[in-house]
């Protein structure tokens, strides 16, 4: 079941799931000519972060990125980022989210950028997660797109699950529990 407007204050006030949280009223009032962000009817639209990292070139010795290695280069950018025309750079959630035992996500792109072909990846939140989320941003687009930082990037849609699973994903300390800061890969 996809969680409503109400569910999701709920559990974010009660229960620290979301922070900060922005409710509707904060963003109708705070928001106007910027790409929103906050509570919305079935979801919670989040904000992009100030910090990108994205692959290093490779190399004439290197000539693929391997995501065993360490191929991240850090920026921190004022706005607007340009991203280049077929390229990819991780981004991260300026929201901390802490999911509960029997509550998953999906993250979507908001659609104003969907429109101009700035996309995210599609990333399950499993039950138990917590930290800033790391953005997977990529512009199929033949132009360079700016991206603002601060203002809204994509959604994260909360499902009740029927149970609480056996392992959650901070019982099996998962190698991305608790990141905070754009994180490469990891590979264990």
């Amino acid at each position: 079941m996809i969680l409503s407007d109400k569910q999701i204050r709920r559990l974010a006030l009660e229960h620290g799931m979301i922070a900060p949280f922005v409710d509707y009223k904060e963003k109708e009032s705070t928001q106007a000519g910027k790409i929103t962000w906050g509570l919305s009817s079935c979801g919670y639209d989040f904000r992009l972060d100030w910090e990108f990292a994205k692959p290093r070139s490779a190399t004439d010795d290197d000539s693929v990125v391997d995501p065993k290695k360490s191929m991240l280069m850090r920026s921190t950018q004022s706005r607007p980022f340009v991203l280049a025309p077929r390229k990819m750079i991780l981004g991260q959630t300026m929201e901390g989210f802490i999911m509960p035992d029997d509550v998953m996500g999906i993250i979507y792109t908001r659609s104003t950028l969907a429109r101009i072909g700035l996309f995210l990846n599609v990333t399950q939140i499993e039950p138990g997660w917590q930290g800033q989320i790391t953005l997977e941003i990529s512009n199929i687009s033949d132009e360079p797109i700016g991206i603002y930082p601060g203002e809204g990037i994509g959604q994260l849609v909360f499902m009740q699950i029927s149970e609480r699973p056996e392992r959650t994903y901070a019982h099996k300390q998962g190698k991305y529990q608790d990141q905070h800061g754009v994180t490469g890969p990891i590979v264990k």
